[in-house]
């Protein structure tokens, strides 16, 4: 067995570095010889690091610039202390994960905070870069959020994204920051480049995450790694490949994501008619008694436009209607007709008593037919190939048919959050998928400023981003009636993290764990492309 070693740098509770190991799985199972195996890992955050050593199974060393026994740990420590070269030794790595702090790039946050590279907690990517030059990995991957982009009216990106290209350049910037903490005359002088194979924001929906969460990946290949796939005339193609599978391109995610509902009751939305009815009609008495300039609108706008139906609204409330129509050739028209009893109409007829499906169809091949079809157009068959789609994340999430209120955990994940009566009262008048603005002009009304302020989600819609810390109104609310708070295990399936995974520390640290990792499915969509061009560079 040969394995691709990885370092991971602020790591968190192990969120992205978790999906390289589930993708060990599958490649396992494809009788691959080669896997991926997480070397050392290092965050600043003990109740995260404490995380990271039980669920990873390796040793954790506080504050520990030097590897002090064979096999994996998580050091936990400041990094701007850590020197590369005597942690890790004569390891060989291949890959650098890590999300650098991203909370000062972050849209969530008011411009005026919004400092990005200028305060020294943005700047802490150097240390990535400091890594980059100590250890020469073949690749690295870069996440952060989507606000990195515009932070500084984009300068911030421009030369984090210079930095990482030109690391040579960047090592003379480096040596003046750590002057102090670190001398480097055992370090030579040397050439290194990276070329930036992938940089773009993508939304992790389009990936099979029951979440709206936008996160900019980036990906650097070694500038002689890069040079050689140039030579062979595969660089090009690769580029793009990595980019019409990280944007979700030809993904049935992409018009009909997987949703809350889903994920909570582990069943496909053809199983949870009656459900997602009640729980839409107990919101509609308190609809009908709020007077708010929300309300006013929302009930035209969206309340009188629910059929209860759980598969038409799904359909409408994920927009799911081509831009633009087709003309149909008389050839189609003829087909359509034909087809007439075999429309959607027809197929909720039939699934109106909640039949299974059984018939296994090759979902990613009849998904290309009716990915831009209007959805007047969709068949019995396509949407059987999307609820197909929907039980198979679910099973390789390990939520099918395991429901999460049976539950109960260990880290007491699943513990109900006691809000104050007020925040009891004015959540039963706001509907999923409204927030604060729904009671404004009421005597619940508050202050807010961001649009995720008592921000329920929608049991069909993917929720909004999870995040990590916030004050009153920004934990995320459940879709149910009766419910405020999302549990911190209902927060964690909707990052997609294994039942299985523990999570360490008191509630506000655990929130931040959840809120600020990297979903592990996309971090196992995300090993696959890195597996990819591994094999590739092999093969060239």
């Amino acid at each position: 067995m040969v394995f691709y070693n990885i370092c991971a740098l602020f790591s968190g509770c192990g969120g992205l570095d978790y999906g390289f190991l589930l993708y060990n799985e599958v490649l396992e199972n494809l009788n691959k010889k080669n896997l991926f195996k997480i070397i050392w890992a290092n965050d600043n955050n003990n109740a995260a690091c404490r995380s990271y050593s039980k669920n990873f199974s390796v040793e954790l060393f506080d504050n520990k610039s030097q590897k002090e026994k064979s096999g994996e740990i998580i050091a936990c420590g400041d990094i701007r202390k850590i020197d590369f070269k005597q942690a890790l030794g004569t390891e060989k790595i291949d890959i650098i994960l890590g999300g650098f702090p991203c909370q000062d790039f972050s849209v969530l946050r008011g411009d005026r905070e919004k400092k990005g590279i200028k305060v020294k907690r943005g700047r802490l990517y150097l240390d990535y870069v400091r890594s980059l030059y100590i250890l020469e990995p073949k690749l690295f991957v870069a996440e952060n959020v989507a606000g990195l982009v515009s932070a500084n009216k984009g300068e911030a990106y421009k030369k984090i994204i210079d930095d990482f290209s030109n690391i040579t350049n960047a090592w003379k910037e480096i040596i003046s920051e750590y002057d102090v903490l670190y001398k480097y005359n055992n370090i030579k002088d040397k050439q290194i480049e990276y070329d930036i194979i992938f940089s773009k924001v993508i939304d992790f929906s389009r990936l099979g995450v029951p979440q709206r969460r936008k996160r900019l990946i980036i990906i650097g290949l070694r500038g002689d790694l890069s040079k050689k796939l140039q030579e062979k005339g595969i660089l090009d193609k690769l580029k793009q490949n990595i980019d019409d599978y990280l944007s979700g391109k030809d993904s049935i995610f992409q018009k009909f994501p997987l949703t809350p509902i889903e994920v909570f009751e582990g069943k496909t939305l053809i199983n949870l008619s009656e459900k997602y009815k009640k729980i839409l009609k107990e919101y509609e008495k308190n609809i009908n008694e709020i007077q708010s300039e929300r309300k006013v609108k929302y009930y035209e706008t969206v309340w009188k436009k629910y059929s209860f139906d759980i598969i038409k609204d799904y359909l409408w409330l994920n927009n799911n209607k081509s831009s633009k129509k087709k003309r149909k050739s008389n050839v189609e028209k003829s087909k359509i007709k034909r087809e007439k009893n075999n429309t959607i109409e027809k197929w909720m007829q039939i699934n109106k008593n909640n039949q299974k499906i059984d018939k296994w169809v090759d979902i990613q091949n009849e998904y290309s037919n009716i990915i831009n079809e209007d959805l007047s157009s969709l068949t019995s068959k396509d949407i059987d190939n999307i609820m197909k789609a929907h039980e198979e994340v679910l099973k390789e999430l390990g939520y099918f048919n395991n429901p999460i209120h049976k539950h109960q955990f260990d880290d007491n994940s699943h513990v109900l959050l006691k809000d104050g009566p007020q925040v009891v009262e004015r959540m039963k008048y706001i509907p999923p998928y409204e927030n604060f603005s729904f009671v404004q002009g009421t005597e619940f009304q508050v202050k807010g400023l961001m649009s995720n302020i008592y921000r329920r989600i929608h049991p069909l819609i993917p929720s909004t981003t999870i995040i990590g810390r916030g004050g009153g109104g920004t934990w995320g609310y459940h879709y149910t009636h009766t419910r405020q708070r999302l549990t911190h295990r209902e927060r964690a399936r909707l990052q997609t993290f294994s039942d299985e995974f523990d999570f360490c520390g008191i509630s506000s640290e655990i929130r931040a764990q959840i809120g600020n990792a990297v979903p592990p499915l996309a971090g196992k969509r995300i090993a696959k492309i890195i597996y990819q061009i591994l094999e590739t560079m092999n093969k060239a």
